[in-house]
């Protein structure tokens, strides 16, 4: 393996691999609490799909000259290689709501690398981008900028919720004043 130049040992590679598949499986253990008891991780294709993470993501540096990715490129190539190769196997003969299920679980898994939650995504964006990340092959790049852009938001929308906040503290301030100048005349 290859890091930005540098060589990697087997035992390197291979104890970020281990280090890997034990977080996904936590995160995992949180996505069936959350969505309920939908499917079983296959433990080698997760193997597998952290591998091919860990290859692209070292390839991306390679490329890049750079020591490390950042969270948005971690979530993006998280969520490339869980769609891609898809451990999650179904419990049961699945409906249309279990067909997403590894898309689901890599957006899911993607996500917890930023500041994001789920439910920070309106019904019709996480349909669009569980329709894209299952149809296509998508480039994790363009996937990386669309979780920037998707983060940025939600800081503007907690931004705005807090000048609100705040807005309203100073119209009650404001309003008790008032209320007090009526008292004292």
């Amino acid at each position: 393996m290859v890091d930005s130049g540098k060589r990697v040992s087997v035992a390197s590679f291979d104890a970020r691999i281990n280090n890997r598949v034990g977080s996904i499986k936590e995160i995992f253990e949180q996505f069936l609490t959350d969505w309920g008891h939908i499917g079983v991780l296959d433990s080698g294709l997760l193997v597998e799909t952290v591998r091919q993470y860990f290859k692209a993501s070292d390839e991306l540096k390679r490329r890049h000259g750079i020591n490390h990715t950042d969270s948005h490129k971690r979530a993006a190539y998280t969520i490339w290689a869980i769609s891609k190769y898809k451990p999650v196997r179904y419990i049961a003969h699945p409906d249309k709501s279990r067909i997403l299920v590894n898309e689901l679980f890599a957006l899911c898994a993607g996500i917890s690398h930023l500041t994001l939650d789920i439910s920070d995504f309106d019904l019709h964006e996480l349909d669009a981008l569980l329709f894209l990340i299952h149809i296509r092959d998508i480039d994790p790049e363009w996937l990386a900028l669309t979780m920037y852009l998707f983060e940025q938001r939600s800081f503007i929308r907690a931004q705005k919720e807090q000048e609100v906040i705040n807005l309203h503290r100073e119209l009650e301030k404001i309003q008790k004043k008032l209320s007090d100048n009526r008292v004292v005349q």
